[in-house]
């Protein structure tokens, strides 16, 4: 059997599991804003490829920005990072669960997200449109 370290979780660390200590935590909050980032992106993904590269891309954007995915020992109530299968595990559990609206949440702020998105664009192209007609 692999020997666990037991680590202490920081604000960009994901903690896996129910709950609210989980949900209130500062990296499961991060997680969430990038998962509702990546939602329309996913629901437009047409192959299971696409999907799977996507769960790839934010699970390893976790962990260039410093954060582990973190399973705590019932027994021992102490953290453990859960490795890399679980981490894909979870984004795409977490990817699949909003896109059905079971985390809504994720789905609001994705929705949010777009909003803001198309008013910044529309925004942007008013701006150039102005410009152009300046020049």
């Amino acid at each position: 059997m692999m020997e666990r370290n037991p680590v202490t979780p920081t604000a960009d660390d994901v903690l896996c599991g129910r709950g609210r200590i989980s949900f209130q935590h500062e990296g499961n909050r991060k997680f969430r804003f990038l998962i509702a980032s990546h939602l329309a992106e996913y629901t437009r993904a047409r192959t299971k490829k696409q999907k799977i590269d996507l769960v790839r891309f934010i699970a390893q954007t976790i962990k260039e920005r410093g954060g582990r995915f973190l399973k705590q020992d019932r027994d021992t109530q102490l953290w453990y990072d859960a490795g890399i299968q679980a981490a894909r595990k979870k984004v795409g559990h977490s990817l699949r669960d909003a896109s059905n609206d079971k985390i809504k949440c994720v789905r609001a702020m994705s929705k949010s997200i777009e909003k803001n998105n198309a008013l910044f664009n529309s925004s942007n192209n008013s701006n150039n449109n102005n410009n152009k007609s300046r020049n």
